[in-house]
């Protein structure tokens, strides 16, 4: 497979993954607009504008310490200088959603959101977010698959047949989009329970997609045969549950309060 994850134009060098972080935040506005729209609230532009480039600094300030700490800490505790070469590839999933977590409550206390309404308004977008971002990884050549017979398998360099694993995740990023839209716009749901779902759905497909994702070599598979990912996958699985349980907790204690 060859890799189109820059193009250069003379002095220039345009990365791929810079275009797919650009067009994750451009879409990610308008998706969190329309939807926040159809589930009644009002926020205004300035406010989701805010709320997106900061979760979205979070998310890779989050995404890539995560990773360089837990999947490749002895490579980059040699090279130090690779930490800041983002375009190389080399983001957590889980560490992004921490750190992109941590980034939205802040700023959604900010400008005066109910926190647990609020996050659910930017689902859809973190959702294409993720998408966006593993097209960067099949576009940069990266997270090739399991050597595989299948007629749709790819060639990532090494001369294997391989499923195009990232691709796959870009499909089920999608699919988790159209789902949490669908939920929220059908369904009148307690505050966070969207949120929750959203964690448990991610954790669930994450998991499946990951049988297609050749293991990071540094790790191989780990106990039971599962991936590193898949591990953590169990973690955004029971945080998703804890957080459904809780939300529900809440808003029944405050109906009940209410009256």
């Amino acid at each position: 497979m060859e890799s189109l994850a820059h193009i250069s134009l003379g002095p220039i060098t345009l990365h791929f993954y810079g275009l797919m972080y650009a067009t994750a935040a451009v879409s990610g506005y308008f998706v969190t607009k329309w939807f926040a729209n159809r589930m009644g609230a009002k926020i205004s532009p300035d406010a989701i504008a805010d709320i997106i480039f900061w979760t979205m600094i979070g998310g890779v300030l989050g995404g890539r310490i995560f990773y360089v700490l837990v999947y490749d800490f002895s490579y980059f505790l040699l090279s130090p200088l690779q930490i800041f070469a983002v375009w190389n590839g080399g983001m957590s999933i889980h560490g992004g959603l921490l750190g992109g977590a941590v980034a939205l409550y802040f700023v959604i206390k900010k400008h005066g959101l109910d926190f647990r309404r609020g996050v659910d308004f930017f689902m859809p977008a973190l959702a294409l977010g993720l998408a966006f971002g593993r097209l960067g990884n099949f576009v940069n050549g990266e997270l090739p698959g399991r050597v595989t017979d299948v007629i749709w398998g790819m060639d990532f360099g090494d001369g294997m047949n391989r499923h195009p694993s990232s691709l796959y995740a870009v499909c089920k990023d999608l699919l988790l989009c159209f789902i949490i839209v669908i939920l929220g716009v059908k369904k009148q749901l307690a505050p966070g329970v969207l949120t929750g779902l959203f964690f448990v759905l991610l954790g669930v497909f994450r998991f499946i997609v990951e049988f297609f994702r050749e293991p990071d070599p540094q790790l191989g598979l780990l106990a039971f045969g599962l991936s590193m990912g898949q591990w953590l996958s169990f973690g955004v699985f029971f945080f998703g549950v804890g957080y459904i349980f809780v939300a529900g907790k809440i808003d029944k204690y405050k109906k009940t309060s209410a009256n």
